[in-house]
């Protein structure tokens, strides 16, 4: 049986991949294919080169905690790219981007625990619009 972040975690990363396909690309969804998944530690899809982390979140703000395996030793994303997906419901609503440069600038903010937690500061910037960007779906 599937907890409540499994299920949110794979409603985010089909989400995202409905919405690059959409876009006319052709992601691929590394999130469950443990064969290759050492290979390609730190994000969840690949397209073309840029390498995409996908987050989930019944939360209208905020980014969900993340692991340390999607950090460098300095706790720069490895992804080039972070999806939030928002839910309501179990149903997404939209998606929210930020870029590694984004996202990276506030490394050395986070606070290393077993999970990385995402500085206030970005979580707020993000909420004001100030960084990443939200497409509504």
């Amino acid at each position: 049986m599937k907890d409540s972040n499994q299920k949110k975690s794979e409603i985010g990363v089909k989400s995202v991949l409905d919405y690059l396909r959409k876009q006319g690309k052709n992601p691929i969804d590394f999130s469950t294919n443990r064969e290759h998944k050492g290979e390609h530690k730190g994000y969840d899809i690949l397209v073309g080169k840029q390498k995409i982390e996908v987050k989930c979140s019944a939360r209208h703000k905020g980014i969900p905690d993340c692991f340390v395996s999607e950090f460098d030793k300095n706790k720069n994303l490895i992804a080039d790219f972070m999806y939030i997906v928002r839910l309501n419901k179990l149903k997404p609503y939209a998606i929210q981007i930020l870029s590694k440069k984004e996202f990276n600038k506030y490394s050395a903010l986070h606070k290393k625990k077993i999970i990385i937690k995402i500085a206030s500061a970005l979580k707020t910037d993000l909420e004001k619009n100030k960084v990443g960007r939200t497409i509504k779906i």
